[in-house]
């Protein structure tokens, strides 16, 4: 009985490598291991930020149809239908609008001085001149 206990409690003999070879065997082993696991890493989040952008357009397509139609009362207009191969950027261009609109109307706030809830902008017209923001501002006195 002594005997079956002891063979119990004995832990199996470590393995310490010994000389430079084997050294050089375990240390070359584990970095190949570690180069392994961050290759791997890399190339999923690789595949993850191909992924995204199609996953995020197909969503937000989603929930507008969603929002469509809780106008529309649940039917289903002719618009909504897609064409196949075309793409839908309204939500891009929308988006990129209101960024733009928002970015004027904080930087006409700040000149005038006046809080931004109190500017409304009512249209926006591209200047037809050559003339550079920077010379523009250099020429009315801007820069002290």
């Amino acid at each position: 009985m002594i005997a079956a206990l002891s063979s119990i409690t004995d832990a199996p003999p470590k393995v310490i490598p010994d000389t430079f070879f084997e050294k050089a065997i375990m240390g070359g082993s584990v970095t190949v291991l570690g180069l392994l696991i961050v290759f791997t890493g890399l190339v999923a989040l690789i595949f993850i930020t191909w992924l995204y952008p199609k996953i995020s357009e197909k969503a937000i397509l989603f929930f507008q149809r969603i929002k469509d139609r809780k106008k529309t009362g649940g039917t289903r207009a002719s618009s909504d239908v897609p064409v196949s191969g075309a793409r839908s950027n309204q939500y891009c261009k929308t988006a990129e609008n209101d960024a733009l609109i928002a970015a004027i109307t904080a930087a006409v706030a700040l000149s005038v001085g006046a809080p931004s809830g109190g500017i409304v902008i009512k249209s926006i017209k591209r200047a037809k001149t050559n003339i550079t923001a920077w010379s523009a501002t250099g020429a009315l006195g801007g820069y002290k």
